[in-house]
């Protein structure tokens, strides 16, 4: 299933308000490079151009799953591809809607879960999942997929998985949630339709992201919350006191997760894989 709207939409206001963006996935650094605000947004162009330069060439029919706030529908829009768009978040479909309005009439946005599309809008030369297929059920995604695509049509899947160790009740999956457990893709695939012709770990590359992220929560979120609780309880002691109780648990648990020593790089690549994956249709 996809992500609760809500959570998609409060995740991007997090994310713009932290580090003035409006794109909610992870980045590449190359190696020696240390993570920086300044540079997140070069480095989230990077992770996506190796999704997009595994794309048929244009003018092929493109879609793209959960996306955003359309930033790769504008970029596939300006190279000539036909391109749709999957997601369910009223208010960030709207966004989508104001950053292709010089392209009415040359894309369409669906307004469902990928699982709710119907067969019929496709064949698509590509379907692109970028941190998107964490939140699609794995076994009927192949179903779909094999009704959306066209022959030889191809499946491109950038996103985190969890390893062995982070198996449900594992340590790291209570800390890193999400994600579908890698050798469980591997052996469904492998009964699929479908061939693998590319698998590529990105986790050394991507998990400068958390390091970033870990840095910004140590320095900017947390001192914010506690800052926040300490001007109302000393300006409103009444509405403050009750304020303070009423996020003392919310608090606590934020600095457990992300200042607790667990939420960090180390953490992401002990129990997560990033990886770039291209399947792609077989043809009986």
């Amino acid at each position: 299933m996809q992500p609760p709207a809500d959570t998609r939409e409060l995740g991007l206001v997090l994310w713009h308000g932290l580090f003035g963006l409006d794109e909610l996935h992870f980045g590449l650094w190359p190696p020696g490079t240390e993570p920086a605000v300044a540079d997140l947004s070069r480095a989230q162009a990077r992770l996506s151009d190796t999704w997009i330069a595994q794309l048929p060439q244009a003018p092929a029919r493109i879609l793209d799953v959960g996306c955003g706030t359309g930033h790769i529908m504008q970029r596939l829009l300006q190279q000539g591809y036909e391109v749709e768009g999957v997601s369910p978040a009223i208010s960030l479909n709207q966004q989508i809607r104001e950053r292709l309005s010089g392209f009415a009439g040359r894309y369409r946005l669906h307004e469902c879960a990928f699982e709710k599309l119907p067969a019929e809008i496709g064949p698509f030369d590509a379907v692109l999942f970028g941190e998107s297929y964490q939140y699609v059920p794995m076994g009927p995604s192949f179903e779909r997929l094999g009704a959306l695509l066209a022959d030889e049509g191809r499946v491109i899947i950038g996103d985190f998985f969890r390893k062995d160790a982070a198996r449900d009740g594992g340590a790291g999956d209570g800390v890193l949630r999400g994600g579908h457990g890698l050798e469980k893709f591997y052996r469904l695939a492998a009964t699929q339709p479908f061939r693998i012709v590319l698998d590529e770990d990105q986790t050394p590359a991507a998990s400068g992201t958390l390091a970033l992220f870990e840095q910004v929560a140590s320095e900017r979120v947390i001192p914010f919350l506690q800052a926040t609780g300490a001007f109302l309880r000393k300006r409103y002691p009444l509405r403050g006191r009750l304020l303070s109780w009423l996020v003392r648990q919310p608090l606590r648990r934020a600095e457990q997760r992300y200042l607790g020593g667990h939420y960090n790089q180390a953490t992401f690549e002990k129990y997560k894989s990033y990886r770039l994956i291209v399947l792609q249709k077989v043809v009986a």
